[in-house]
């Protein structure tokens, strides 16, 4: 080959090679989402929709066989299932099918083996071995990752169909409350993402975990680059809040749901009460938030109901307290003394709340969720006593109603209805009176039990707080994002007021563009205190900053000149 051949030869490698970079250059700039895709493919590989059968059994070592043993993976947790007699149809009498038993879960330990993680040996022996095709339930954690790398992950997965996530409030990784936040939320799964920035770039690694028993069986680390991190944060859109009225605002746990105005000690001080899941903790409202005492129920998975009231006349509030314990609504009346929280008073299926200066209760039915007379419960000489039955329209329930008053001191009553709409009732319980429109509806709601899955009986819900401000009652208004479906969401709240005048009922607006969904609120003299979920979920301040932004928000505002 000559010499000017050669170069030329030189050239065209040359070229090629930098043809070859170019085109790969563009491939990733086309695949920016490469690097996620690569981490939900390795999500999805332990959740392929594989079948077998038990070949072997011995102690607790497995034998299976499947179409493809490159379909079983290690770490892999498959039910084990047993077929019984055939299902027949009630009508046409063909056959349907057989009916199927859970009889263990065997985990993938090698290629064609694996080890019982549940059931007999003697049960398992031919059984047939599935990945269940429902979703998958799991909890999402991203602690310190950026939060737009991280959702954007979410988001994938979540388009995968394969997974039903579950968020979690918890920030800085531990695995035990990791575990028992996923029992408690029903998660087979969790997902812990966590990363490492160097000049930028991101080493964003995976672990998957089951949730049972915290036994890692995956861990992948992909490298992301700071272009990605910084397009992915302008991809996403910003709702500011308006905060033109705001006296003071603090950021709370994304937890937070409900709020109560409380003396809890006595002191002449209203300190203000949060709620977070089972969590009850007592704030003085100063420039800072300080936490003054806490405490836990520890049995409840949700606290439904908080209410505050002095019924002892003691110049001390006790704090009334409703809470979803397993399939039941317990209730609770609690007492500050002597620097801590005692229960002096529970019972179980039962709501309560305070109504005026009384306190009143109502049973609870898993298959109604209300049911049952709502009724005084009565105080007298250190004793609780069932009181006279309230006499309530048909349909109206314990967190449904406020009585109100006209300026001529005739009798009334707003109550919700199940759709959101609220309504006027004069003393003789006949409606004067409907809002026609819906307020945005109810953030808590339940499942009524049926007995056949075919049977839906429809929901039970926690009403929003009706609060009595003198003549008039409050009520919140929510506004779904960019004015469609509640489904995405609210992106503001209003607090209407509406005055009965004997005739007629007046509305207008106290409080405007509160933004996001207000999870609840309270009354503290001249003050009104907001819980608010921010717009989407997003917590103002920390987007543009790439930190979670699950937060939420307490604002205050000045009633002076609204009333």
């Amino acid at each position: 080959m000559t010499k000017r051949a050669f170069a030329l030869f030189t050239i065209i490698l040359c070229a090629l090679s930098l043809l070859s970079s170019a085109a790969l250059a563009d491939q990733k700039k086309e695949d920016p989402d490469a690097p996620l895709v690569e981490l939900k493919n390795e999500t999805l590989s332990y959740f392929s929709q594989v079948t077998g059968q038990v070949a072997s059994v011995e102690g607790t070592k497995v034998k299976v066989t499947t179409g493809s043993d490159s379909s079983l993976k290690t770490g892999m947790r498959l039910n084990a299932i047993k077929e019984g007699v055939d299902f027949i149809h009630p009508v046409t009498k063909e056959p349907m099918g057989k009916l199927q038993s859970p009889v263990g879960k065997i985990e993938i330990t090698e290629a064609g083996a694996g080890i019982l993680l549940s059931g007999k040996p003697e049960d398992i022996a031919g059984a047939k071995v599935k990945m269940p095709a429902t979703k998958i339930r799991t909890l999402f954690f991203q602690g310190t990752t950026d939060w737009h790398l991280g959702d954007a992950y979410y988001q994938m997965l979540k388009e995968t169909g394969r997974f039903e996530l579950v968020d979690t409030a918890i920030e800085k990784l531990d695995l035990a409350k990791l575990k028992a936040e996923a029992k408690d939320k029903s998660a087979e799964v969790i997902i812990i993402l966590d990363s490492v920035t160097d000049k930028g770039d991101v080493k964003l690694t995976q672990q998957l975990v089951w949730a049972d028993d915290a036994k890692q069986f995956s861990e992948k680390t992909v490298p992301i680059s700071a272009a990605y991190v910084k397009e992915l944060r302008f991809r996403t859109p910003l709702f500011a809040p308006g905060e033109g009225e705001i006296l003071l605002s603090y950021t709370v746990s994304s937890g937070v749901n409900k709020i109560v105005a409380a003396d809890v000690n006595g002191d002449r001080t209203i300190d203000i009460v949060l709620v977070t899941h089972n969590n009850i903790a007592v704030y003085n409202p100063d420039i800072d938030l300080k936490l003054l005492w806490e405490f836990k129920l520890q049995r409840a998975n949700r606290i439904l109901w908080i209410d505050a009231l002095d019924f002892k006349n003691s110049g001390k509030d006790c704090l009334l307290i409703a809470a979803m314990e397993g399939d039941s609504v317990n209730s609770y009346i609690y007492e500050f003394n002597a620097g801590s929280f005692t229960s002096i008073w529970k019972a179980n299926d039962t709501f309560i709340r305070k109504l005026d200066n009384r306190i009143i209760t109502q049973p609870y039915t898993k298959s109604d969720g209300y049911d049952g007379d709502v009724r005084y419960l009565d105080y007298k000489d250190g004793k609780f006593t069932k009181g006279d039955k309230i006499k309530l329209p048909e349909n109206v329930n314990i967190y449904d109603f406020q009585f109100v008053r006209s300026h001529d001191n005739k009798a009334g009553m707003f109550a919700w209805d199940e759709n959101g709409v609220l309504h006027l009732f004069n003393q003789d319980g006949i409606r004067t009176w409907s809002s026609e429109e819906d307020f945005g509806g109810f953030a808590v709601k339940f499942n009524k039990e049926a007995i056949s899955a075919f049977i839906d009986r429809g929901k039970w819900s926690v009403k929003d707080r009706l609060l009595v401000n003198g003549p008039e009652v409050m009520v919140p208004k929510r506004k779904p994002v960019l004015g469609m479906a509640k489904g995405l969401g609210y992106n503001s709240t209003e607090i209407r007021s509406m005055w009965w005048n004997g005739f007629s009922v007046e509305n207008r607006k106290l409080i405007e563009e509160i933004s996001g969904d207000m999870l609840d609120y309270a009354i503290v003299g001249d003050r009104i205190y907001t819980v608010n979920k921010s717009s989407l979920g997003f917590k103002p301040g920390n987007i543009l900053k790439g930190e979670s932004p699950f937060a939420n928000m307490l604002y205050i505002f000045s009633l002076k000149g609204r009333r």
